[in-house]
């Protein structure tokens, strides 16, 4: 890898795809990509124009060994099932808390005396 590619993880997402097609469009194509690609997914790099593309866990490996070279950027947009499970796990507290919140300030407004 030279030193003035871009890693983009996360590539093959929504986002990632996204982000290359708004590079390639300023003529930006020296790119590394990087996900786990399902079938579905391996559509969205089609129409784009990059150097390389590495399965993650390949790319794991050249991590490892020191085989990927100093990139000029490394755009990370690859979660792994995990975080957005977490993230969502989040979500859901927050708002059982905030139901549990608004609940008890009703029935601390339904106890307390009206005001004339």
């Amino acid at each position: 890898m030279s030193n003035d590619s871009i890693i983009v993880t996360g590539a093959a997402g929504f986002i990632g795809t996204n982000l290359v097609k708004a590079l390639n469009k300023r003529g930006i194509n020296n790119l590394i990509l990087v996900d786990h690609l399902s079938s579905k997914k391996k559509r969205n790099l089609e129409n784009l124009s990059y150097r390389t593309y590495y399965e993650k866990d390949e790319f794991l490996r050249l991590v490892d060994t020191d085989l990927t070279g100093k990139p000029s950027h490394f755009i990370h947009l690859g979660a792994a099932n995990l975080t957005v499970r977490i993230f969502f796990s989040i979500i859901a507290v927050v708002a059982v808390r905030r139901r549990h919140m608004n609940k008890a300030r009703h029935q601390r407004l339904k106890r307390s005396p009206v005001n004339s």
